[in-house]
């Protein structure tokens, strides 16, 4: 009985409540009057096709009746199923339920009386002889409504298998008997909100944009995270807690204070780990691993559900799925039918709980551009609010610079912005054409720095080394030369002829202890060579540490 029970979903409290029992191969199913008082026992027969025996038994002498009336004292909506096993599940589920003892086609007119006052709704099978059945209590219960179960369901116990109490409610319920049952024509959409709004009608109702990381994760949106492996995605996940505990900046933007719960499949010592690591005393829930097995897609939507339950009950501003491809029914990730299937359960999530959502996803082996890195069918990116493309900065692999470059919906997201960890936190250094231009500084200091008693634009030209920095040319050193100068990178030191041309001489900038210049240096040419004389010997220093400060 205990595996029959469980196939049904009927809990170990609810069986005793209705006073069900196994006697051998059979189920005993009290059946009693509106008062409680004991009509006659009724048996299921366990295998009862193999055994060559109808599927139940009513004792001789007993008639076929209503089953569970003693809920239609305090009731006024009740559900008629065709059997006792899915009343008893509904009422199981806070949803009042009664059947009629003798099965399908066996409704009583004078029932009609028993019930008369009532709103009852009709939930029979999913078969056509179901229908039948549905017609002859029609007939008695004209004002009757029916819960037509979705086609693939067929009976109450097996649709919730797959479905809450809440999915069984969006069911449409029909007021009178049509020709051909709506799921039938595949017409009972359960996950369908269908309302039209005349265009006239609608009323303006733009709010602003309830940002929790300014410009990437927005409450009711969708925001589509993508990297390559061990690239740095938790990581950046656990910066971004860590931002949000102390609400300050991340990447340039600002994130608020939320709760966040996070689906990963990370274990759960690594999560004790990071959150002793970065002092993490924000409001975090971690649903470490969840799943012993991929989900079809009915225990997806169920298992949004309950996230979604969560969510409302703990006041959750954030989901993070990490990755979401450990958890989704997809199991073909190319197959845009399947991934788009899989996405519109996150959106009635969404709608449900007003939380904002990041999908956290791997790159495709090829890569991509604009917006079609991250791995899959192209309807995922399509589906989302926010793409967010992590990756290396190309020019300087193995550092620890890291390049954000988004696609939005939204003018207030950034288009790229490079970050770069040192020291346990992230910097924000700007977009990839500034650091470019930080880097190609970097180099050009570095040459002048290398050479030990200033050097002119020639000296560094002359000493570039192509193999390791890359090529350049004397009009783009020049150029970048003006550049640090007006930004006070370097400074003039001296003059050098060079020819009967004067050429000026730089050293890096000494901001703390270099006094100021008063006047160029002179050339004496009195033994025939060319020397340089400084009017004002600037004061040693340590360049590399300097270097360092400026970078």
């Amino acid at each position: 009985m205990e595996e029959y029970l469980k196939e049904h979903g009927i809990t170990e409290e609810t069986a005793k409540k209705f006073g069900l029992e196994l006697i051998g191969e059979d189920i005993v199913i009290p059946i009693k009057d509106s008062d409680g008082n004991l009509l006659y026992k009724k048996l299921r027969y366990l295998n009862y096709e193999k055994r060559g025996l109808k599927k139940f038994h009513i004792p001789a002498g007993n008639e076929v009746t209503l089953f569970n009336t003693e809920i239609l004292k305090t009731n006024d909506t009740v559900y008629l199923t065709e059997g006792e096993m899915d009343a008893i599940k509904l009422t199981q589920e806070g949803l009042p339920a009664i059947s009629g003892t003798g099965g399908l086609g066996t409704f009583k007119e004078e029932w009609g009386e028993i019930l008369k006052g009532k709103d009852v709704i009709i939930c029979y099978d999913s078969d056509k002889e179901d229908f039948e059945g549905v017609d002859k209590v029609l007939k008695v219960l004209k004002k009757a409504k029916v819960c037509y179960l979705p086609k693939e369901t067929k009976d109450v116990s097996v649709y919730f298998q797959s479905h809450l109490k809440e999915d069984f409610l969006k069911i449409p319920l029909i007021e009178k008997l049509t020709d051909i049952p709506p799921y039938k024509e595949g017409l009972v959409l359960t996950s369908v909100n269908f309302a039209p709004v005349w265009l006239k009608d609608l009323e303006a109702t733009l709010e602003e944009t309830d940002w929790i990381w300014e410009g990437f994760l927005a409450k009711g949106h969708l925001t589509l995270f993508s990297a390559l492996w061990k690239s740095g995605k938790s990581t950046l996940i656990a910066h971004v807690l860590k931002a949000m505990q102390e609400q300050e900046e991340l990447a340039g933007m600002l994130i608020k204070k939320s709760r966040v719960l996070i689906v990963s499949e990370e274990s759960k010592t690594l999560w004790v780990i990071r959150r002793e690591e970065m002092d993490l005393k924000t409001e975090v829930a971690i649903l470490p691993r969840p799943l012993k097995q991929r989900l079809k897609y009915p225990e997806w939507v169920n298992f949004l559900d309950l996230i979604s339950n969560f969510c409302l009950e703990q006041s959750i501003d954030v989901v993070i799925f990490d990755t979401i491809s450990g958890f989704w029914s997809v199991n073909n990730e190319n197959d845009a039918s399947e991934m788009g299937s899989a996405l519109l359960p996150i959106n009635n999530m969404l709608e449900k709980t007003n939380v904002a959502i990041m999908l956290i996803h791997h790159f495709r082996k090829s890569g991509g551009d604009e917006a079609t890195a991250s791995r899959g069918s192209g309807a995922l990116g399509a589906a989302v609010d926010i793409i967010m493309d992590f990756t290396r900065v190309k020019e300087e692999p193995n550092s620890g610079k890291r390049l954000l470059k988004s696609y939005s919906r939204f003018k207030d997201t950034p288009t790229e912005v490079v970050i770069e960890l040192n020291n346990g936190f992230y910097e924000t250094l700007g977009d990839r054409n500034q650091v470019r231009s930080d880097t190609k500084d970097r180099i050009l200091l570095q040459a002048i720095k290398d050479v030990p008693n200033g050097a002119t634009t020639s000296d560094i030209y002359e000493n570039w080394d192509e193999d390791t920095l890359g090529t350049t040319s004397l009009l783009k050193i020049q150029r970048r030369i003006r550049k640090l100068l007006a930004n006070e990178k370097i400074i003039v030191v001296g003059e050098k002829l060079i020819g009967k041309s004067k050429t000026k001489i730089y050293k890096l900038t000494d901001i703390k202890h270099s006094p100021p210049l008063i006047g160029m240096t002179s050339v004496n040419e009195a033994n025939g060579q060319t020397e340089l004389t400084p009017v004002i010997e600037p004061e040693p220093f340590d360049a590399v540490g300097e270097l360092d400060k400026l970078l």
